[in-house]
């Protein structure tokens, strides 16, 4: 127990210097090669001042997760849950996808890079994948457990509904992913508050991992916090998305990611209730602009406001999250 222990404070502070200096790298690199932002003329004036910025500062993250999960398998040997190798693998090709968003940006200097209908279908197969082999490696298992909250075996259902998170988290991190330091610091707090809930179960292989999430998201924000010198693009945003749902699902804990992972949701909610009931009326909108920040932004608050308010509603949330874990364990 007190290995564990000192490999979660140590994977930590690890991953937070090793994405701190990665992402330091990839904004010279990006600068050097003017891999700059473009920033949407439709959005807040306010975010016109960011166009130019380097992005694809994920890469830094991504590298800081990647390489000490390595360590991680060093360290445990055959003794690894194989769910940790699985979370990584499924990361690092959503990120892949992110990388081809962000390289369409760039390459035609426009704000939106590949369309929904190109990357979501390879996503949901991505998905599929992920919760096979789940199931094949007994990491999901039909008997289940004590975190079992969605009672689900080890069959199609369980597969469908997989696919549904793995995506869903995915994107609605993408989503988030508008304001300097918003998305850094939601899944810094929703890692922190999965790795607890993790721990509390059992699962103290997936709870080491989501600290090295914790500690890459830490390292990115040094750069990110604002004003951000560069942003994580959707190489960022998707691979930590997918990582966070790869550990709920493995943990199945899918539920709770929800309660950890609120400003998530209420983002996602937002685009989806703008697009249909924009459809619907024939072009009234219910926010200003979705995701649901910009219609914040819009209506007067400061950037660095809406930032702090999302990241303590994300820590009250993960609070009341673990409050359930806790009566889960000690009803037992």
């Amino acid at each position: 127990m007190l290995s564990d222990s000192l490999l979660v404070s140590g994977m930590f502070m690890g991953a937070m210097v090793v994405a701190a200096v990665a992402t330091w790298v990839v904004r010279g690199w990006a600068r050097r090669i003017g891999l700059g932002q473009t920033v949407r003329d439709d959005g807040p004036q306010s975010h016109l001042a960011k166009m130019g910025t380097p992005t694809l500062g994920g890469l830094g993250m991504l590298t800081a997760i990647a390489l000490l999960a390595g360590v991680l398998w060093l360290a445990r040997g055959q003794g690894l849950s194989p769910a940790v190798p699985l979370s990584v693998g499924l990361a690092l090709l959503f990120a892949a996808v992110g990388f081809a968003d962000d390289w369409s940006k760039l390459r035609y200097k426009r704000p939106l890079g590949l369309k929904a209908r190109a990357r979501l279908p390879l996503e949901f197969v991505l998905a599929a994948v992920f919760a096979y082999a789940l199931i094949q490696t007994k990491v999901v298992t039909p008997a289940g457990g004590l975190a079992q909250i969605i009672p689900l075996g080890a069959g199609l259902s369980f597969i469908l509904f997989a696919m549904f998170v793995l995506v869903g988290c995915g994107n609605a991190v993408n989503l988030t992913d508008g304001l300097d330091g918003l998305a850094g610091g939601v899944s810094l707090f929703c890692a922190l508050s999965l790795g607890a809930a993790c721990w509390l179960l059992g699962h103290h292989d997936l709870a080491i991992l989501c600290a090295i999430v914790a500690g890459a998201a830490a390292g990115f924000l040094w750069l990110n916090a604002p004003k951000a010198s560069i942003f994580m693009g959707d190489v960022g945003s998707l691979g930590l998305g997918a990582i966070l749902a790869a550990v709920a699902v493995a943990a199945r804990l899918e539920i709770l990611l929800g309660v950890f992972g609120v400003v998530f949701v209420v983002e996602a909610l937002s685009v989806a209730i703008q697009v249909i009931y924009f459809k619907a009326s024939g072009g009234k909108r219910v926010f200003r602009m979705a995701p649901y920040h910009h219609h914040l932004e819009l209506g007067g608050m400061a950037e660095t406001e809406i930032v702090v308010r999302f990241w303590l509603i994300t820590i009250v949330a993960g609070a009341a999250g673990l409050g359930l874990v806790a009566a889960m364990v000690l009803g037992t």
